[in-house]
Order: structure tokens, then sequence, then C-alpha cells
């Protein structure tokens, strides 16, 4: 038995993955104290860690988004069928 009412709005099967710009570090120059030393050594590498990451968030995002125009594909091909 299926319910009639129960209906499906296509256009709210839809995800935009988001454009995510990551800003240039600036150079922190080190200064006469260790702890300053370390953070200018270990910026650039927190630098690439979050570039990586981001990339990594976007092709999960990509990836999404393709699964839910599959399933708004099969949805609408599954529902033409059924009329």
């Amino acid at each position: 038995m299926v319910d009639s009412h129960l209906r499906l709005t296509e256009e709210a099967l839809d995800w935009d993955p988001a454009e995510v710009t990551v800003p240039p570090v600036p150079a922190i120059p080190p200064g006469p104290d260790p702890m300053s030393v370390m953070l200018a050594a270990i910026a650039p590498e927190i630098a690439t860690a979050v570039t990586e990451g981001v990339a990594e968030a976007l092709a999960r995002e990509e990836r999404f988004s393709a699964n839910v125009t599959g399933a708004r594909t099969s949805y609408q091909t599954t529902d033409g069928a059924a009329q």
C-alpha cells in the first residue's frame, strides 16, 4: 500500500559543494626567543596540512553531491516508470 500523499520535492534533492579558498599564511620571522623560532618553523607545515584538509573536504563534498544527484535521477526514473 502506497500513501498517495507522500511526495518528494525534487528540487530539494540538490547539493552544491562550496569552494573554499585558503588564504596565504603570513610570513612569521623568527625572533630572538625559542618560541618564535619554533613557530616560524612550524607555520608552513600547518598551512600545508590545512590546504590538504580543505582539498579532502571538497572531494568529499563533490562525492556527496554526485550521490545526491544520483538519488534524484533514480527517484525520477522510478517515479516516471511507476506512473
